[in-house]
């Protein structure tokens, strides 16, 4: 049904066009995520995490990381050998930890920084460790609003400072424009995969469907147990947004 929100509608739970029996006889005949038999339906829903390859578990996590790591290390060829190595072996624990814990943990995160301020203050420039402060600032900066409106985790935020601190002031924009477009391409794939495509594009359609109807803005949310409300491996976005900068740099401004 349809409830008042403001200026526009927000359906929680089914399209605006459709009569509660139609609505009853389309969700015992379809449960989300699937259009098979019911038995069928229950049992991709429930192996809904496992989909994807099971990346979540130890020795998958421990791979994609360790690959992920390895390309960001001999991408970054121009750099010093001891800022590759931090910034690899640091992504190796970001990909690894998201994958298996879906979380960040501040254990690797603070000496993390901590370590990229000691290779900052050893560097032959003597601006370093500023250069340093100015792109985890830089960072801390731009993400705060998104963090304060529950866009994007805490630990997603701590460890885009340590690669700002890593990478150092001038570089920080490019890693947030990286990472931020690599974000969505991942999330959309992972949407894909766990075979919430269909549902979402449900939504957006019957959303629009509405808002030139009633001419108000009007979105459907998508319901608590959607797979668009999943978590999505961001630190692995992280790593390709790294990769991404050391090879192509800011094409949008050197084009």
């Amino acid at each position: 049904m349809l409830r008042r929100a403001g200026e526009g509608f927000l359906l929680d739970r089914v399209p605006v066009s459709t009569s509660r029996a139609t609505v009853e006889d389309r969700q015992s005949s379809q449960p989300p995520l699937s259009s098979q038999s019911e038995d069928g339906s229950a049992q991709c829903a429930a192996s809904t995490p496992s989909a994807a390859l099971r990346l979540s578990s130890l020795p998958w996590s421990c791979f994609i990381g360790a690959a992920l790591a390895f390309v960001v290390f001999w991408t970054g060829a121009a750099h010093p050998l001891p800022l590759r190595l931090l910034t690899a072996l640091f992504l190796l624990g970001v990909v690894q930890q998201d994958l298996l814990r879906n979380k960040i943990p501040n254990a690797l995160t603070f000496p993390a920084f901590a370590l990229a301020l000691v290779l900052a203050a050893l560097s032959p420039a003597g601006s370093g460790v500023a250069a340093a402060m100015m792109g985890a600032g830089t960072v801390f900066g731009v993400l705060f609003i998104p963090f304060a409106l529950r866009f994007v985790g805490a630990g997603d935020v701590k460890a885009l400072m340590v690669l700002g601190a890593l990478t150092g002031g001038d570089s920080a924009w490019e890693l947030l424009v990286w990472t931020t477009v690599l974000s969505g391409c991942v999330g959309l794939l992972v949407l894909l995969l766990r075979g919430g495509g269909r549902e979402m594009l449900g939504r957006w359609a019957a959303s629009l469907g509405v808002t030139f109807a009633t001419r108000r803005a009007t979105y459907f949310r998508a319901p608590m147990d959607a797979t668009a409300r999943s978590a999505h491996p961001k630190g692995v976005a992280i790593a390709l947004g790294v990769m991404a900068m050391q090879i192509w740099g800011s094409p949008w401004i050197s084009a």
